[in-house]
């Protein structure tokens, strides 16, 4: 293991140490959550190694709190939370090479439609999957865990995997993109008053 990527796992291992010591588990919020995995998952940037920022709550949150649902049930909002952003950072660069292409080569101008029913389809696999793993589990307590840890291990995937097909961008470090980037807390209906359309996820349109 390199230096720097020793550095940024013992990092990561002394924020869940910090986390067992000054959070509290039985009243910590998505919403207070979701900026700590944010900078943990750009700290990964560096290294490669942002799935490591997965469990970053999970793991402590488990021995403090012996509610193995709640605990991942948190980290899943939260990490719902940085997978709303990525996705919208996704399709807006998705978008502006459209623009791009369709100057330049107008019969590849598809990027944004395939990310946006590319999204729409993850969460229909998403909702079956989840359905069939508490099915498949049974109906009590061991069936809602599983269900549990699947959604925690899918959504965190996938937003980084959302990361991880932008990682070209990020490290042109692109000034151009900074203000685009700093739309992604705004919502669906905000986003298509800036940029004329924007993809619904209920249908995979883009509109």
């Amino acid at each position: 293991m390199n230096s720097k990527l020793s550095i940024c796992v013992l990092g990561i291992w002394l924020s869940s140490a910090a986390f067992a010591e000054s959070w509290d588990f039985y009243s910590t919020t998505p919403e207070q959550l979701a900026p700590t995995i944010r900078a943990c998952v750009i700290a990964g940037d560096e290294t490669g190694d942002r799935e490591n920022c997965a469990g970053l709550f999970v793991e402590p949150c488990v021995i403090k709190r012996p509610d193995f649902r709640r605990c991942f049930g948190i980290e899943s909002e939260a990490w719902r939370i940085v997978l709303d952003e990525e996705f919208k950072m996704t399709f807006i660069e998705a978008s502006l090479h459209d623009e791009l292409s369709d100057i330049q080569r107008p019969n590849f101008r598809r990027r944004a439609e395939t990310v946006c029913r590319a999204q729409v389809k993850w969460q229909d696999f998403l909702d079956a999957e989840g359905n069939s793993q508490r099915a498949v589990s049974g109906a009590g307590t061991i069936g809602r865990d599983y269900a549990a840890a699947f959604y925690h291990n899918e959504i965190s995937n996938r937003a980084l995997s959302l990361r991880q097909t932008r990682a070209l961008t990020l490290a042109r470090a692109d000034a151009d993109l900074e203000v685009h980037r700093d739309r992604v807390g705004l919502s669906p209906s905000e986003l298509r008053d800036i940029y004329g359309s924007w993809c619904d996820l209920e249908t995979g349109e883009i509109k």
